[in-house]
């Protein structure tokens, strides 16, 4: 059945498709003159043609393939002439791409009309007789007295269609023969010049001795010839040679090439011819037309020339008679056909036999009339034919030959006294070919100067247009000079990740319509091209690099000129956009100083602002200090808030300005897992809330209760979301700032819209450069440097989404910033431990080879903690099990301390749900003393968060009030640091924490390790960066000696971290771990001792999980899961699923169920409502739920509960 049925319409549209390219740097020869039969009978059929040609780039080896087909392939150049913009499809084979072929199958196996040019068997066609066309040359041979003759065959690894055939020809022929079959004398060629060079160049290394070759086709015998001449063999006369084809170059050859001729314009013809029958249905079954080949004698076989010319013409005189029903006109017309088609490339054979007969009856007619007017004209007819073909008019003397060969048959009796006039007619018409044929040479040669000189100015000018539209201006004026009749360039435009959805028409200035844009697929779009008349188009691609990134449309015939503009207008095009993009760099370099000079304006405005207020305010306090005698004054706590507030905005604009550099230099790194949404809007909109209100402005958050997963970083995300809340409220005076958030096609949308300034239409794409405001925030006064939007985008960006702006440009009616982001699936929730009750201590091990983990396991794993042992071969596998299942503590070997292990610290330490994961790096060996080292470094930035520090304090049992039972008890702390003022601000900041604390102060790394001699502290807060004797120097130290090397350690570094200051970090700990001062049994007995103190007080778990039971409580009416409870208590859940096994022994959900069961019971009890009516009063979702869970608690059906409170 037809799955493409065929509309009734006028006329049809048809592509063309080859399997391999037409250029490689001139015209195919074979495949040129088949797209010539197949115009010459579109012509006569009135079709529209779309013809797919590839072009390989020059400097490209022959051999490669690289078609033109409606795939996208990445050797494959896309055109659009595929079964959506044609009615049938004429297939060229062999295709060398399985793509390629399995579509053409997929097609023809769904009723799509397609035909084959060439011996393919895959479907209807026209096939050329291959296999008697090696037979013909092998026998030619035979009959020179060869008897050990060579063949280059096509493709070993595509060995179907004509190169099977000719081998089997080869292979059968010698059988028939009677000659041995040497598979020592077959190599393959495939099909090209350089393929039968090595070819050859590996029968010659064989040493098989061998007299004569065949060659699958013409290329193949071409580069073998050059072979032989380079070994110093002669052909014909050591090695005769014969090709397959009679392409072009087998007649420029030296010797002359004695090849089969494959009828390659006939082929084309005949499977037009073919096609068409297919689509009038004329023939229910398509038939397979068989076209003959014949062998064409030349010299490379031994020949002389002309040895041909008279044999066929002299076996008129030979014969007895003619066979019944032939005249001796027709036989002479047939061999004068024959002649003339072996030499000629561009036309069918009905057409040559059309003017064969044509000029013998008028040679008959001549002579009977006695007047040789009828034979001149008629050999003019042909001349003129020819020449419009563009064929050789030489070849016209083979029909002379053959007619002067059989003048003594056709005079005969009758005729016997006009010998002399047919002799002068001859003789004419030969001098008035060769006449002929010189001065078309003539007007060749100047014709192709004329070209010439129109190429070269056409170039010239190509290369002076400054742009893309000037270029196609240059492109449209020389088309009709290079007898080009209408040529179009079309761009692809990308869309939904199909780089070819879209193609727009390249206009220049002169242009009289506008520039066309439309679907790829649908080529040629409506009013293009006029419906009057068919089209006749050549699609060209255009390529950069390996990229396809457009093509080009040329109407004609004109092939070969084809080639040679494309590829000047390919160069031509690289060529500008090469000056564009140097003009752009020269822009933007002018663009960046511009920048600079805003910049460092900026930045004295904006940081000498908050600084002058800061001096002023400090300076005003000292004074007020000094005007009392004993030194002291009242605390003004309002000029102390300013001169926060301003330091605050201080560190705010300079952190700005060390992301962007981050950004920039790409040392950011997202740490991306699967999030909630939901969880993270609300989040921010509590905060956006409260800015919204303190400045009087009214807030709404309205977005679905359950929106879809997204893979990004929190910290990131929240970051971007805030930034853009910030500015709608900076920016707006009065009205509203609205939260929004929804889902289409596969992504979500987050939308902050405001009732503000609003942003004028011309400035809503600058706002995202850096350095750039918006001329009416600037023109207000509003301060900053500019860099929040920018920073936004390009986050957004790396988590693949987009951020823009809607905005009308007026005031009052505000804008909307959006960003959008791409969707996932929801993560599958891991189920519960079986055993609820048990709590051990989750470590992640992270190692390079697995058996360096294993004794750590085995240990770690005895000693009651859940070990999770895995290999991190990149950066993407320690992330991936970090996220998959977050540990209480990360354990890393030696090798991996020194690839990533600040890396991981950081990562860590930046995510607020890993925050207090404790790291280690170890390193253990075989053997005793110093077979181990351990290093635990707990992590922060300068200057310490006090929040955090606090935390730190209390996870080491340092802190203020109560723990346990115990009574609070001062501890003594080092803080080490090379700067004065930081180094003061830590003792504050530790001292403010219980007034038990003591703190000890060194500036140098040897300072401290004398401080640590003298009195043993019970913690140490150790800057790394420091001159002289660094971070790494002191922790060695305090590790060789057993004094110091149990005191716990906080390490403190700079905010931003270069890539060179993490290697030198990680290359510090590796030299810390590369001296090992435990013995084996000692560094695993340390280690666990150091995970065993590491974790946290239950207090905060316990405060957690009254959170949670709290929020049941309120809302167990409710729909609501364990992401819920989660996000209301601003935790992961499975940490605190974890909080609640520890604490009450049950999961959240379970605990859930029991209040609800609790709750039922209490209805229940009272006797008013239904059982039904009680479980949707207590939260259960369905009546069964409610039995089953209700079963399962107490132990019997909601039911027999009532019944039994009865009884």
């Amino acid at each position: 059945m037809n799955m493409y049925p065929i509309a009734r319409r006028r006329r049809f549209t048809i592509g063309v498709l080859a399997g391999w390219q037409a250029y490689t740097g001139v015209l195919d020869s074979f495949l040129s003159n088949v797209i010539r039969g197949i115009q010459a009978a579109a012509r006569q059929l009135d079709w529209n043609l779309l013809i797919g040609c590839g072009v390989l780039q020059s400097g490209v080896h022959t051999s490669v393939n690289r078609p033109a087909w409606p795939l996208n392939l990445p050797d494959v150049d896309f055109v659009p002439v595929g079964h959506w913009n044609c009615d049938g499809i004429l297939a060229i084979p062999p295709f060398h791409n399985l793509a390629g072929l399995d579509y053409i199958r997929d097609l023809q196996a769904r009723g799509f009309p397609v035909a084959y040019t060439g011996d393919w068997q895959a479907g209807p066609g026209a096939m050329v007789d291959n296999y008697n066309g090696v037979r013909q040359a092998l026998f030619h041979l035979i009959e020179h007295g060869h008897r050990q003759i060579a063949f280059i065959a096509g493709r070993r690894s595509n060995l179907e269609g004509d190169s099977l055939a000719r081998l089997r020809g080869y292979m059968q022929g010698l059988v028939d023969a009677g000659l041995p079959y040497d598979p020592e004398l077959v190599e393959y060629g495939y099909h090209n010049e350089a393929g039968g060079r090595e070819a050859m160049q590996r029968l010659l290394a064989k040493k098989r001795p061998f007299s004569a070759l065949i060659a699958s086709n013409d290329q193949s015998a071409i580069g073998a010839i050059d072979v032989l001449r380079e070994a110093g063999l002669h052909v014909p006369h050591d090695v005769a040679v014969v090709g397959f084809d009679d392409r072009l170059e087998a007649r420029a050859n030296v010797p002359s090439l004695t090849t089969v001729h494959y009828p390659m314009f006939e082929m084309g013809y005949r499977t037009a011819e073919v096609l068409h029958e297919i689509l009038t249905g004329e023939d229910r079954n398509p038939p397979v037309v068989h076209v003959p080949t014949r062998l064409v004698i030349r010299e490379s076989c031994g020949c002389l020339p002309g040895d041909v010319e008279g044999s066929a013409a002299g076996s008129l005189g030979k014969g007895t008679g003619h066979a019944p029903g032939v005249t001796l006109k027709d036989e002479l017309s047939e061999l004068i056909a024959n002649a003339l088609f072996n030499d000629v490339g561009l036309m069918a054979l009905h057409e040559v036999e059309r003017l064969s007969r044509r000029l013998t009856e008028n040679f008959f007619a001549s002579i009977e009339a006695q007047e040789p007017v009828r034979f001149r004209e008629s050999l003019q007819q042909v001349l003129d034919f020819l020449s419009m073909r563009g064929e050789d008019l030489h070849v016209c003397q083979k029909a002379i030959t053959v007619l002067r060969e059989g003048l003594g048959e056709i005079l005969g009796s009758k005729w016997s006294g006009r010998h002399r006039l047919a002799e002068e007619m001859l003789d004419q018409a030969r001098v008035a070919i060769s006449d002929l044929a010189r001065r078309e040479s003539y007007r060749n040669l100047v014709h192709s100067s004329s070209l010439a000189q129109v190429n070269s100015l056409m170039m010239a000018q190509f290369f002076a247009a400054g742009s893309e539209a000037g270029l196609i201006d240059v492109f449209h004026r020389f088309m009709p000079l290079l007898g080009i009749r209408h040529a179009e360039v079309f761009f692809y435009e990308e869309e939904n990740n199909d780089p070819f959805a879209w193609s727009r028409q390249a206009v220049g200035t002169e242009a009289n319509s506008g520039q066309r844009r439309f679907v790829t697929r649908q080529f040629p779009p409506a009013g293009l091209y006029s419906t009057f008349e068919p089209f006749n188009l050549v699609l060209l691609p255009l390529q950069s690099g390996e990229k396809t990134e457009g093509f080009v449309a040329y109407e004609g015939s004109n092939l070969e000129q084809f080639g040679l503009v494309n590829g000047q207008l390919m160069a031509a095009i690289k060529s500008i956009r090469l000056y564009q993009e140097a003009l752009a760099s020269r822009r933007e370099a002018e663009e960046a100083n511009r920048l600079k000079s805003r910049f460092l304006s900026m930045v004295s405005h904006e940081l000498r602002t908050p600084l002058n207020l800061i001096s002023g305010l400090s300076n005003m306090l000292l004074r007020e200090r000094e005007t009392h005698q004993n030194g002291t004054a009242r605390v003004n706590w309002e000029d102390l808030e300013r001169i926060y507030i301003s330091a605050q905005h201080l560190d705010g604009l300079i952190r700005d300005v060390i992301e962007l550099s981050s950004l920039d230099v790409g040392t950011i790194r997202l740490s991306c897992e699967p999030l909630d949404l939901r969880e993270v809007l609300d989040s921010v909109a509590v905060i956006g809330k409260q800015l919204a209100r303190d400045k009087g402005l009214a807030w709404s958050a309205e977005y679905p209760r359950h929106l879809p997963w997204v893979l990004g970083d929190r910290t990131r995300l929240r970051q971007i979301i805030l930034n853009l809340i910030t500015n709608a409220v900076k920016f707006t005076q009065q009205g509203y700032v609205l939260l929004t958030a929804f889902v289409e096609d596969h992504q979500v949308t987050v939308a902050i819209s405001d009732t503000g300034l609003g942003i004028p239409p011309e400035e809503q794409e600058v706002i995202f450069d850096e350095f750039r405001q918006s001329s009416r925030t600037t023109a207000r006064g509003f301060g900053g440097f500019g860099l929040g939007l920018s920073i936004c985008r390009r986050l957004v960006e790396m988590h693949g989404g987009k951020l823009a702006v809607c905005s009308t440009g007026k005031e009052g009616e505000g804008s909307t910033f959006y960003f959008t982001l791409p969707v996932i699936d929801r993560p599958v929730p891991v189920e519960e431990p079986g055993n609820v009750l048990e709590d051990r201590q989750r470590v992640l091990i992270l190692v390079e080879e697995w058996e360096a983990g294993e004794v750590l396991r085995g240990h770690l794993s005895n000693a009651g903690f859940e070990v999770n042992l895995q290999m991190a071969e990149d950066e993407k596998s320690w992330r991936d099990w970090i996220y998959q299942a977050p540990p209480e503590a990360v354990i890393l070997d030696r090798g991996l301390a020194s690839k990533w292990g600040w890396d991981i610290l950081k990562h860590l330490k930046e995510k607020p749900a890993t925050a207090d994961v404790p790291v280690f790096f170890y390193a253990l060996e075989d053997g005793g003393e110093g077979a181990g080292a351990l290093l635990e470094l707990n992590y922060m930035t300068k200057p310490v968060d006090a929040a955090l520090l606090t935390e730190a304090l209390m996870s080491l049992d340092i802190q203020s009030g109560l723990t346990g039972q115990e009574q609070p008890q001062g501890k003594t702390v080092l803080i080490v640091d090379d700067d004065p003022g930081i180094l003061d601000l830590h003792r504050r900041i530790v001292e403010a924490q219980s007034s038990d604390n003591r703190v000890l102060l060194a500036s140098s790394g040897r300072e401290a390790l004398e401080r640590v001699k003298q009195e043993c502290p019970d913690l140490i807060l150790l800057d790394l960066m420091m001159p002289e004797m660094d971070g790494f120097a002191v922790l060695d130290a305090l590790r060789a000696s057993e004094a110091s090397r149990n005191i716990p350690v906080v390490v403190v570094t700079g905010q931003a971290l270069t890539e060179e200051d993490i290697q030198r970090l990680n290359q510090g700990a590796t030299a810390v771990l590369s001296k090992g001062i435990f013995t084996r049994e000692e560094m695993l007995e340390t280690l666990t001792t150091a995970l065993l103190r590491s974790r946290k007080p239950g207090t905060e778990s316990q405060r957690l999980v009254l959170k949670a039971m709290a929020y049941i409580h309120s809302h167990y009416k409710e729909d609501i899961s364990r992401s819920d409870i989660a996000a209301h208590v601003g935790v992961s859940e499975r940490h605190l699923a974890r909080c609640f096994q520890n604490e009450i022994g049950l999961s959240p959900i379970t605990y859930l169920n029991r209040f609800r069961v609790k709750v039922a019971k209490g209805l229940l009890d009272q006797g008013k409502l239904s059982i039904t009516e009680v479980a949707m009063e207590a939260g259960f979702s369905s009546g069964g739920y409610f039995t089953r869970v209700f079963r399962e608690e107490v132990g019997i059906s909601p039911r027999a509960y009532v019944q039994s409170q009865r009884g």
